[in-house]
């Protein structure tokens, strides 16, 4: 990303971290599923490409997930 920064627009930045970049701030409820799922501290297959695997395999749905708003 840094080296090709220089070439990237705005939107292209933005488009990088949206898809690159992601967190969530968990309940202890959610956090009991994923230690229950095994996978508590990371996604079964560190590889994949699937950023929120690990929610999933809890039985989580983070396309349900409300974003946090800025300055709060």
């Amino acid at each position: 990303m840094i080296r090709s920064s220089p070439a990237w627009t705005v939107p292209d930045i933005v488009d990088y971290l949206r898809t690159f970049m992601a967190g969530a701030i968990n309940t202890m409820a959610k956090d009991k599923a994923l230690q229950a799922a095994g996978v508590g501290f990371g996604p079964l297959d560190q590889n994949d490409p699937d950023v929120w695997a690990r929610y999933r395999t809890a039985d989580l749905k983070p396309e349900t997930f409300a974003p946090l708003e800025a300055g709060g």
